[in-house]
């Protein structure tokens, strides 16, 4: 499956490209099942995070809104990525995201 965290790099850098996607979401979709479960999506929540404290050179805490854990965090872009409430991330759903808030 290769890095995650490199795989989405890429992606945030060109969000068109449709097999850096396709790599990128292979690579959270850890059990091969097609959809990124709750589980599968918090390493990308994660990695999302640490690219953003890097690019950004900022400490997470000051990249999360005030007073929002990481859990709340997590909560809030799952069921942003998750359109139709079915406890998984299809990969049109994840294109979507990325190409809507990378």
């Amino acid at each position: 499956m290769g890095n995650s965290k490199a795989k989405l790099s890429e992606v945030l850098i060109d969000s068109t490209n449709e097999a850096k996607l396709k790599a990128a979401f292979q690579s959270y979709d850890k059990d091969g099942s097609g959809f990124i479960d709750r589980e599968e999506a918090k390493h990308f929540a994660k990695d999302l995070l640490k690219i953003a404290e890097k690019q950004l050179k900022t400490p997470r805490k000051d990249i999360l809104t005030p007073n929002i854990s990481l859990e709340e965090y997590f909560d809030k872009n799952f069921s942003i990525m998750d359109r139709d409430g079915s406890g998984q991330v299809s990969y049109e759903e994840f294109k979507d995201f990325l190409q809507k808030y990378a």
